[in-house]
């Protein structure tokens, strides 16, 4: 089968397509011939930096995607040959065959088109899981950090449907509009010097905001202090940047919490993992979530990866694989 393979860290050229051998799937797995697949800044930051460890033999990324079933592990109960399926996985997807513990597979509505799925599954599970950990209340403050990100705009639009208000943040001007469009009001720059947090006190009457989801890390660290109110919590869930240090006075002081999260943390809890699929298929069903998707074909992965990287991507890239 045909896979997009890395054998160490570096630029968009270390992504090559290469034939390898088909997976076999292990008891409770199923293998799904992929149809799109997503691509995230979560495989980015894998290329870029590295897996964690020493890449010693060729390594596939890609978190998510939809295709139909290939084959059945052994004890894998629900699913069938040929039905369509979405998945997320930890690694894998960036190829024809991918092979996928069941209990991370869901079977796609008939009426949702496989790129917009494919497309969504990874950022849209994380955003409606990080405002559940929120727990917002009316009346309360939100800031959302790199707001035309694909996780920060599926993120506004979940928030839309709580009486509260959303801020954002932008890495460049020309992102401002479409954040706004999204829902949130005011938006501001970061980075490049611009002092986000002045901004933010200004808007709120010095009162600061009540919850911050951030995905940047360095560039929004010393801000992200300065502008939360007491008592007040940052959801932290990506490193764009880089990772940020938080001071611990202002820590203290201000009595903040600080809570990291990953998608796929929830894999050892399939019940709350569950809850999250239902409310992704039905948003999308309803049209309360939508989603701008660019389409590449396999081939052209490393495009995607440099649309990522150039910041000129609004919304979500996806691979198709057939």
């Amino acid at each position: 089968m045909r896979a997009v393979v890395i054998t160490e860290p570096g630029s968009p050229d270390v992504l090559t397509l290469s034939d390898v051998p088909d997976p076999t799937p292990s008891q409770g797995e199923l293998v799904i011939r992929t149809e799109f697949v997503g691509v995230n800044h979560g495989d980015v930051i894998r290329r870029a930096r590295g897996i964690g460890t020493d890449i010693t033999e060729p390594y596939v990324l890609g978190f998510e995607g939809v295709g139909t079933v290939s084959r059945l592990g052994k004890q894998v109960r629900g699913f069938e040959v040929g039905q369509r399926v979405g998945f997320l996985c930890q690694s894998g997807a960036y190829a024809d065959l991918v092979c996928v513990p069941a209990a991370q597979i869901f079977r796609v509505p008939s009426e949702l088109s496989s790129e917009l799925v494919a497309a969504s599954i990874c950022v849209g599970t994380t955003a409606w899981h990080l405002l559940r950990l929120a727990s917002v209340r009316q009346g309360q403050t939100i800031l959302v950090h790199a707001a035309a990100g694909a996780v920060s705009s599926c993120l506004i639009q979940f928030a839309r449907k709580h009486p509260i208000s959303i801020l954002g943040t932008v890495g460049s001007p020309d992102k401002a509009s479409y954040a706004s469009q999204l829902g949130a009001s005011p938006v501001f720059g970061y980075g490049d010097g611009r002092d986000f947090a002045s901004d933010v006190m200004d808007a709120t009457s010095g009162a600061g905001v009540d919850v911050i989801f951030d995905c940047v890390g360095a560039e929004t660290a010393a801000g992200n202090t300065e502008c939360l109110a007491a008592g007040g919590q940052l959801l932290y869930y990506g490193s764009a940047s880089g990772h940020g240090q938080y001071a611990g006075e202002r820590l203290l002081t201000k009595r903040l919490r600080v809570e990291g999260f990953v998608i796929f943390s929830l894999f050892e809890r399939p019940l709350v993992w569950s809850y999250g699929v239902s409310a992704l298929l039905g948003s999308l069903r309803d049209g309360s979530l939508s989603l701008d998707v660019s389409t590449l074909p396999l081939s052209d992965v490393a495009k995607a990866h440099r649309m990522i990287e150039d910041r000129s991507l609004r919304g979500k890239v996806v691979l198709d694989t057939r």
